[in-house]
């Protein structure tokens, strides 16, 4: 029987269906029916007329496409997921890099404050670099929160800066 032959075309495609088959493999329960059902189909209608393996063919071909676009979506989700993790790790390095700058500038700043930014602002200024890119108008607002926040709990040498503080609107940082 040569290659060209209806039945070996389908041999060899169940056998590229059942590559890597084996007990502990939870899905090969459809390439395992799919096999069984072509086979009964062959059993059943070929006697002579070679279409039989044909159609049997095309099943086992679009089972295989199928598998293959299956294969190529779970690949292209994993990619992003790996993607969105690095990006999301990526982000929490910087704010975590920002905060600790703001802080070394601001060695007077109550452990209180120091925590909050350290913990709650570095995950506020990770979520906005990760969902809204690198100069995103709520990262902007956040640092320079973080930078008011840090010059308001320090020393007031000048009275201009006293001043300043004083005038300040709660919750409108001035720059």
């Amino acid at each position: 029987m040569g290659e060209a032959h209806p039945a070996r075309r389908l041999i060899d495609r169940l056998a590229e269906c059942a590559i890597g088959l084996d007990e502990a493999n939870a899905d090969g329960s459809g390439c395992i029916a799919l096999i069984e059902s072509v086979v009964h189909r062959i059993l059943a209608d070929f006697g002579t007329d070679l279409a039989v393996f044909e159609s049997q063919l095309a099943r086992v071909e679009g089972f295989i496409e199928e598998r293959k676009r299956a294969e190529a979506e779970v690949v292209e989700r994993s990619a992003r997921l790996v993607e969105a993790r690095e990006r999301a790790q990526t982000a929490r390095a910087c704010a975590e890099d920002e905060v600790e700058r703001c802080l070394q500038a601001s060695p007077w700043a109550p452990r209180v404050v120091r925590e909050m930014l350290e913990e709650t602002w570095v995950r506020a200024l990770a979520a906005a670099r990760s969902d809204e890119g690198e100069e995103s108008a709520p990262g902007r607002t956040l640092r320079g929160t973080m930078e008011d926040l840090a010059w308001s709990v320090g020393p007031k040498g000048q009275p201009e800066d006293r001043h300043r503080l004083a005038g300040r609107p709660p919750g409108r940082p001035q720059h």
